[in-house]
Order: structure tokens, then C-alpha cells, then sequence
């Protein structure tokens, strides 16, 4: 029986408060008039994909995308030294690409087992 009347009490709470904002409250009536006196400015949208920086973003991904093949050649060749050059100018382009962070990797753990401790 209690559960009944918690559950009749909370319906109505909740049935109290959809009504509030319709019931033309001080709030509403507020809220209300101040977007009917001001009428919003239209909204100039942009397209973001022709933008500057969207250009040189590609362009920077495609230099660095060569410049890792570039560095490919030299790992497969054992120049490691060459390889990390071209992955170094590769991550100043494109710091996020994933394929330079693991190449340079792969470098730093084969340069560190030739080093003597």
C-alpha cells in the first residue's frame, strides 16, 4: 500500500512539473516576451572543408605520407639513420599519423640495442 501511494505521490510530482512552464508562470511569461520583442540575427555558416587550414592540413598529411615512404626505403635498406630523418620532417607535418610514431619506434628500439650499455 505504501508503494502505491509513493508511486501516485512521484506521478503527481512529475505531472506538477511538466505543467509549470505551460501554466503561463512569471517565468514563461519572461522567458516568452523577451524572445518575441528580439528576433535572432541570421546565422552565416562557413564551409570548413575549402578553409586555409583545411587545405594545408591536407597538404601537410600528403607531405608526410612521402616523406614516411621515403623513410620506408632507408629502414628497409638498414640505413636507420636516414629512415629517422625522414620520419622526424614526417612528424613535424603530421605529429598525429600513427605509421611515423610506430616507424620511429621500431628506429629507437633497434638504435638502443646497438648502443653498449
Amino acid at each position: 500500500m505504501k508503494s502505491i501511494g509513493k508511486a501516485l505521490l512521484w506521478i503527481a510530482g512529475i505531472g506538477i512539473l511538466l505543467l509549470i512552464p505551460t501554466a503561463g508562470g512569471k517565468i514563461f511569461d519572461a522567458v516568452t516576451s523577451k524572445m518575441e520583442e528580439k528576433e535572432a540575427a541570421p546565422i552565416e555558416l562557413k564551409d570548413i572543408n575549402r578553409a586555409p587550414a583545411a587545405e594545408a592540413a591536407s597538404g601537410n598529411a600528403e607531405a608526410a605520407k612521402e616523406r614516411y615512404l621515403e623513410g620506408l626505403k632507408y629502414f628497409q635498406a638498414s640505413n636507420y639513420e636516414k629512415a629517422e630523418e625522414e620520419w622526424l620532417e614526417a612528424q613535424e607535418l603530421d605529429p598525429y599519423n600513427q605509421q611515423v610514431q610506430e616507424g620511429l619506434k621500431r628506429i629507437r628500439a633497434i638504435t638502443a640495442k646497438d648502443q653498449p650499455e
